[in-house]
């Protein structure tokens, strides 16, 4: 870190946080589940994760474990069984929502503290045992091959195959750019970008963009101009069509180009489609 905070308020609190998707949550109801990571601390003593349902001010029921960690900047292995899993009592969604959320406590005020071992009413993060990891310029706290799965017994990280991997990571977000290039205005590049050609002088055309994945739910659309920085449409001879999405669903939306438009002439446009927790 390159800030200290050395002192912790009442209501300072700092978490790494993992949403998990309600359809997802809701296998863990009533059936005792475990939480296996690796974790790498720049404070010995005790460290908190904290369980809870929905977001923030949502939150309205929490688990809070400890875990110790035994020697300063050395991976430890740790374990974390919830028996019973999930509870029903409280404000859940089980649907596409956010449904249960995981956080690793860096520090935490005394008004967000509460009590380890068991589900209750509220929101906490910590015990007043957690350390404060961030008092220090250049403390590192890191984790690495997190699971949580059913049971009290933890198996071995799981390494899914890449294509695997991505298309799970694509109900929650996909881009028209290649997998290496980041979203950006005036790439210099069309490969991937949605495609169209205007057919009529200054009328409206579109092209239809199908998901790979569909999304967790309707997702936000960023347009991308893969030669300038409108987010529009190419410029073909001086012209560039104006963008908007439509029809924007969990598996597919349109791209329209308006205004300016060229009979005949073919125009690219990137994209983003977020829907992430």
């Amino acid at each position: 870190m390159a800030t200290a905070d050395p002192t912790v308020t009442a209501s300072e609190l700092w978490t790494l946080l993992q949403k998990i998707e309600g359809y997802s949550a809701r296998d863990l109801i009533g059936k005792t589940f475990t939480l296996s990571f690796w974790a790498r601390s720049a404070k010995v003593g005790t460290h908190c994760v904290a369980f809870y349902n929905n977001d923030y001010p949502s939150a309205d029921r929490y688990y809070v474990a400890e875990y110790n960690i035994s020697v300063a900047n050395t991976w430890e292995y740790k374990e974390i069984t919830v028996i019973g899993g999930l509870i029903t009592a409280g404000t859940w969604d089980w649907t596409n929502g956010s449904g249960l959320t995981v956080g690793w406590t860096l520090y935490c005020g005394t008004t967000r503290q509460g009590v380890a071992g068991s589900w209750q009413s509220g929101w906490a993060l910590a015990t007043s045992s957690q350390v404060n990891v961030l008092d220090t310029i250049g403390n590192i706290f890191a984790i690495t091959g997190v699971q949580l799965e059913v049971g009290n017994t933890p198996t071995p990280f799981e390494h899914r195959p890449f294509g695997v991997e991505l298309s799970m990571c694509q109900r929650y977000y996909e881009k028209s750019f290649p997998y290496a290039t980041a979203p950006a205005q005036n790439v210099g590049a069309s490969l991937g970008a949605a495609y169209a050609t205007g057919q009529v002088l200054n009328q409206t055309f579109s092209s239809l963009v199908k998901f790979a994945v569909a999304k967790r739910a309707a997702p936000t659309i960023t347009t991308y101009a893969p030669d300038a920085a409108s987010a529009n449409w190419t410029t073909i001879t001086g012209v560039t069509p104006t963008a908007t999405t439509a029809n924007i669903g969990d598996s597919a939306f349109a791209v329209v180009g308006s205004v300016a438009v060229t009979a005949g002439a073919s125009y690219s446009i990137h994209w983003q489609s977020d829907a992430e927790l």
